[in-house]
């Protein structure tokens, strides 16, 4: 997956739904499941397709680490969104 393609699915989840939702996205849960918990904010549609997105970015630590410091370095988003999403990436680098 390119720089393009991570960045495309990012914002198809948007930033703060992918940093609001990222531990129970991050999950080894079912995808059903998954689509669950986010049907308490998205039509059944919208929870799909976030889950699907953010499911291509978690086939590789790499891709979830780029699509973090993306949204770390987004300048429309709030700071602790973007604080959130570097704890997420630094955990994510500690882990390899």
């Amino acid at each position: 997956m390119n720089s393009a393609k991570i960045q495309k699915n990012v914002r198809s989840i948007g930033m703060a739904a992918f940093i609001n939702y990222y531990e129970i996205l991050s999950k080894d849960i079912s995808k059903d499941d998954k689509i669950k918990v986010l049907m308490n904010q998205y039509d059944y549609d919208g929870a799909s397709m976030r889950v699907s997105f953010f499911n291509q970015l978690a086939e590789s630590k790499l891709y979830l680490t780029e699509a973090l410091m993306l949204i770390e370095k987004a300048k429309r988003i709030n700071k602790s969104t973007c604080l959130k999403a570097k704890e997420y990436r630094e955990k994510i680098e500690n882990i390899q």
